[in-house]
């Protein structure tokens, strides 16, 4: 009802529910159907050669690691969008603001994007997460070859069997960090903690108190992410593949490997200026420091 003290709006249009339906149910189609016969056929296969046993560990395995990785996929990407919500700022507006109104209507729409972003981000770090199961299995049933390399003085099943998994995780780890990064960053900029300055018209930008933190907590972890993949790297160089042969030259060795132990220890130190940031309430060096850092690791 519209009176003089404000003026009618007009109805929001319903979704064509019925199209966005139609079109979800040819997608699951389109993406299940193939896999259902890729199943069905190996099934047989396994089947008729007596080792159904093997396909049905392979499938559990499968399975198993979808829950895992897009539990946790799901909860990292949660956790950023639920910090995020819990830190926009709050305003105290007039009762006939328009542009407090429209506020509300992007809060609204931003809270609807926070929560299915999450499930999105679980289903593929799901699906990504089983496709890995060989990398698992052979780190599970893997053993010990008896033989150490003359390098690191490990045995070369860690390089065959821990190492690929041990990289696979922290990969996956790292990517999910980042997303949080850009999802808690979205969300900030979306509900006004980030705010962009104008020098024509003199507005000056800001950055609220919970985006800082969050978005410093976020990037350190993600540097501590990153110097454990600069030590894993480290042992990659002894079996990476050279113009000759496969294995570490005199290069790799001498060059490459210190090269590696140097970037670790400079992502640690970047790591710990994005938690110190929080006091001092400066992001330009810590941000700076990991540019420079991931130029001179290309």
């Amino acid at each position: 009802m519209a009176t003089r003290l404000n003026r009618p709006q007009p109805r929001a249009k319903k979704p064509n529910t019925g199209l966005m339906t139609t079109i979800g149910v040819l997608g699951i189609i389109l993406f299940l159907l193939p896999m259902a016969v890729g199943l069905y056929t190996d099934f047989l296969w396994f089947g008729e050669v007596d080792f159904r046993g093997v396909f049905n560990r392979v499938i559990l395995v499968r399975v198993v690691l979808f829950i895992i990785f897009a539990l946790i996929g799901g909860a990292i990407t949660w956790i950023a969008a639920r910090l995020a919500w819990r830190g926009r700022p709050q305003e105290q507006a007039a009762p006939f603001d328009q542009a407090a109104q429209y506020r509300q209507q992007v809060q609204q729409s931003v809270r609807g994007m926070l929560v299915w972003v999450p499930v999105a981000v679980a289903v593929f770090t799901g699906l990504a997460g089983q496709r890995l199961w060989r990398t698992f299995m052979l780190w599970f049933n893997g053993g010990q070859f008896g033989v150490a390399d003359a390098e690191f003085g490990r045995d070369l099943g860690f390089y065959a069997f821990a190492l690929p998994a041990l990289a696979a995780l922290v990969d996956l780890l790292s990517m999910l960090l980042l997303v949080a990064f850009l999802v808690g960053l979205a969300a900030h900029y979306l509900l006004g903690g980030i705010r962009i300055g104008n020098n024509p018209s003199g507005v000056s930008g800001q950055i609220s108190k919970p985006a800082r933190i969050q978005l410093a907590v976020t990037a350190g972890v993600w540097m501590l992410v990153k110097a454990a993949s600069y030590w894993l790297e480290r042992y990659q160089l002894l079996y990476a593949r050279n113009d000759i042969f496969t294995g570490g030259s005199y290069t790799t060795i001498n060059a490459m490997l210190p090269a590696k132990l140097i970037l670790t220890i400079i992502a640690v130190g970047v790591a710990a200026a994005f938690f110190v940031s929080i006091v001092y309430k400066d992001l330009r060096i810590p941000v700076l420091a990991t540019v420079l850092m991931l130029v001179s690791s290309v």
